[in-house]
């Protein structure tokens, strides 16, 4: 079974046509989401699941062949309203009881650390599998999703509220220092010292980006104790999912990455919640920007596909796209107008090219109808455009046949997770921003193409990458910097470095640490870091208000240190020109390959032209079976356009 996922749900016309509807194109799995509030009646009274079961049996009426994924969502506001010791605490003030928005408001909800909402969970939970267990329909359930946090997405609620102070929060921590560091009754840090913001409210680019291990461990450690305590408790429930619900599959919401979240909301231990022999699946949406969404951006998800391909475990990306039909219902601030498509051919453009996005990423896709208005408006998913786009990105990617073994792509750009609880906890400075904001962004569109890696993947495994562009390798461990040094100056290899890299230590910020990385002298290294190039053997270039620094090394390596983070496919096409990188078009369009299949997607009318390896000699466009006796494609678009080609003779 394809992994294809839709999030629907019964009682409305509008999403119980659209479940039939996607049923026909492929999404036979769905998954039915319900709050826990709802089901829970208190402390040692029976939960009250006969919802599920209509919503179950009403699903399986429209569509018999469907399979299930259960997702509860433990908000639990009236529970946490009656047990005071076990909420959520808060820098900024008391818990708010008229508070809704989980994400920028003092909400009232059950700490992570709270041991007592544990147990509740739990029990939930295993008294769920009973229920579900003893349904005739009980094979038709194959997953269960936890959803917890803001959104149900694993941030800590209230995040920008400098979260947890709480009671319960406050022994865990106490508990951590304890045992980490011999430190007894450390108290949680207050929000002056996990925020450096500039006093000129004025001037946010000017904020602090980066803790300081020499003063700020103390923050560094509740980061690390926050993380892992909303990591623990995700693990406690799957496990006891795993032990309730033998034989389903179970995931959640996490790993967001690329986010500009405070380390407060951050979900970044990738690599803790993906070795669990309890969680098989996570999921996460693209980035809600207009330049990502719509026609000419890349769509991706804000995770690091790598990581999920050593654990062996699945990566969906959530399709939430708002397309052309539903633009008239959109006007909320998150759902605004701006993210939605214009025309069919938009959508249906859009559409392939999300469609696509898995093949190159080894993901599954699920489907997500926007919140707002959902079962008063058509679903966003359930028009002709979309089911077109789908069923012909089916067929061409029957005709690329089973991706390669290895992408064939030489350019490696590699992200340190654990930066996003190592960062500053105040508002974003540019730096911060553009490096969760738009990095990923404009890489996608210099017009080459990359393997996105976490740096513990790199290093791990280094392949025969001829550039490796590192987008955060702030903080290293001794090993990791030996590594690092070893693999980048290897003959041919170009290394790009941005910004502070290598410069923060165990004992604070080094210039010398940077200096010795990167093979290139420079200083600057702090909070809100000012990288100035001080060797005299390294080359400055420019492009207008854009400077960055190239050295060749001994033994025939090259380093390249990038004082600020890039904010424009411009300027990073610059540095990767500089590093040899092969383009295969202009700024401003999505390129992708893997192995012998590209895909080029733009939102641009006119005249394109790809410039494919130099070895091809003959592609196949597989949307319309066109063939070209060259490796210089070009193509006339219209408007929005997505095109798949596969090489099919290539020079020996």
């Amino acid at each position: 079974m394809d992994p294809l996922v839709n999030i629907c749900r019964v009682g409305d016309p509008y999403n119980e046509r659209a479940i039939v509807n996607c049923s026909q194109v492929g999404f036979k799995i769905v998954q039915l989401n319900f709050f826990v509030d709802d089901l829970y009646k208190g402390e040692g009274v029976p939960c009250d699941f006969s919802t599920i079961g209509t919503a179950v049996w009403r699903l399986l009426r429209l569509d018999p062949n469907a399979y299930v994924i259960l997702s509860p969502r433990f908000i639990m506001r009236q529970w946490a309203k009656d047990h005071p010791d076990e909420q959520v605490g808060y820098a900024t003030g008391a818990a708010d009881p008229n508070a809704s928005d989980e994400f920028r408001e003092r909400v009232v909800r059950p700490s992570p650390a709270s041991d007592r909402f544990r147990a509740v969970a739990l029990d939930v939970i295993g008294e769920l599998g009973d229920y579900v267990n003893a349904q005739p329909w009980r094979k038709r359930l194959i997953g269960f999703r936890l959803s917890y946090g803001t959104y149900s997405e694993w941030h800590a609620f209230g995040m920008y509220e400098a979260p947890d102070t709480g009671l319960r929060m406050q022994e865990k921590f106490s508990a951590y220092m304890q045992a980490k560091r011999g430190i007894a009754n450390a108290r949680i840090p207050t929000i002056a010292m996990r925020r450096h913001e500039n006093a000129d409210t004025s001037k946010p680019g000017l904020n602090g980006d980066l803790l300081d291990p020499a003063e700020d461990q103390l923050v560094l450690d509740y980061y690390d104790c926050l993380a892992n305590t909303m990591a623990d408790l995700m693990l406690a429930m799957a496990a006891k999912a795993r032990q309730s619900m033998p034989g389903r599959l179970i995931g959640a919401y996490y790993g967001y990455v690329y986010a500009d979240h405070p380390p407060e909301g951050a979900n970044g231990l990738l690599d803790k919640v993906l070795a669990s022999p309890n969680i098989d699946f996570l999921s996460n949406p693209p980035q809600y920007s207009r330049e990502s969404r719509r026609a000419g951006g890349s769509y991706v998800a804000r995770t690091i596909p790598s990581l999920f391909r050593r654990y062996g475990k699945l990566s969906f990306l959530e399709d939430d796209s708002r397309f052309h039909h539903i633009r008239n219902w959109l006007q909320s601030k998150n759902d605004g107008q701006s993210l939605a498509t214009e025309t069919p051919q938009e959508t249906e453009m859009v559409m392939r090219r999300n469609w696509l996005n898995p093949f190159f990423d080894g993901t599954g896709l699920q489907l997500n109808d926007p919140l707002t208005r959902s079962g008063r408006r058509p679903h966003a998913f359930d028009d002709p455009a979309v089911f077109k786009a789908i069923a012909e990105s089916k067929a061409a990617l029957a005709a690329a046949g089973e991706p390669a073994p290895e992408s064939g792509n030489s350019i490696a750009v590699v992200f340190s997770a654990r930066e996003c609880l190592r960062r500053d906890g105040g508002k974003c400075s540019y730096f911060t921003w553009n490096l969760y904001q738009t990095s990923l962004r404009y890489l996608n569109r210099t017009g080459t193409a990359f393997d996105l890696l976490s740096l513990e993947d790199y290093i791990a495994n280094p392949r025969n990458y001829t550039i490796v562009l590192f987008l955060n390798a702030f903080y290293l461990t001794d090993a990791e910097r030996a590594a690092l040094r070893a693999q980048t100056r290897k003959p041919g290899m170009t290394a790009v470095w941005i910004g502070p890299a290598g410069g923060v230590t165990d004992t604070g910020f080094d210039n010398a640490a940077m200096s010795a990385l990167t093979g290139v002298t420079a200083t600057g290294v702090a909070r809100r870091s000012n990288i100035q190039c001080g060797d005299t053997a390294a080359t400055r270039k420019s492009i207008p208000d854009f400077i960055f620094y190239v050295k060749t090394l001994g033994g025939g390596s090259r380093s390249i240190i990038v004082p600020q983070m890039p904010n424009s496919a411009e300027r990073y096409k610059a540095v990767l020109g500089e590093a040899g990188a092969w383009f295969y078009t202009v700024p401003g369009n999505y390129f992708r390959r893997h192995g012998d299949i590209f895909m080029f997607h733009t939102g641009t009318a006119g005249e394109h032209v790809i410039h494919l390896p130099t070895n091809v000699r003959k592609v196949q466009e597989l949307y319309t079976g066109e063939v070209f006796n060259t490796n210089e494609v070009t193509l006339q678009a219209d408007g929005p356009a997505t095109w798949l080609f596969k090489a099919t003779t290539s020079k020996p």
